[in-house]
């Protein structure tokens, strides 16, 4: 892992509650394999770990319906209220993206360096951010 990637993770050790929830890209140049280990907070859906969920059928169809829904957001550019949508849906506390992706939310950046952002998931439902979160 990069220094950035110790740096992401050591920040949310040091700057988040314990029960806090990121959701991460399921995929990319960095499995967040560790970010788990090294931050001590919970995450959503890590896309190594599917196999896992092979020999527990009922395991298997959640991880696929999460998956579903997480996987879109970080494949491709999608506007903000979208991944705030998913984020509520799984009570997700943070963002986590890749800044060598093209996503850039329209959200407040608790933590950025140069490989990574992290985004606060707004706790109203109406934020300040230019759109009304439940329609």
């Amino acid at each position: 892992a990069s220094p950035n990637y110790y740096a992401l993770s050591f920040w949310a050790a040091q700057h988040t509650s314990p029960d806090s929830l990121f959701m991460i890209p399921p995929y990319g140049w960095s499995t967040y394999y560790l970010f788990r280990a090294y931050a001590q907070r919970g995450v959503l859906l890590n896309g190594s770990i599917g196999e896992v969920v092979i020999a527990d059928h009922d395991l298997g169809v959640r991880y696929y319906h999460v998956l579903a829904d997480i996987a879109p957001l970080y494949a491709r550019q999608v506007d903000t209220e979208r991944f705030v949508r998913v984020a509520k849906k799984y009570q997700i506390d943070y963002i986590v993206t890749e800044n060598q992706s093209t996503q850039s939310l329209n959200l407040p950046i608790a933590y950025q360096n140069q490989s990574y952002t992290i985004y606060t998931v707004p706790t109203s439902t109406t934020a300040n951010y230019g759109y009304y979160l439940d329609r």
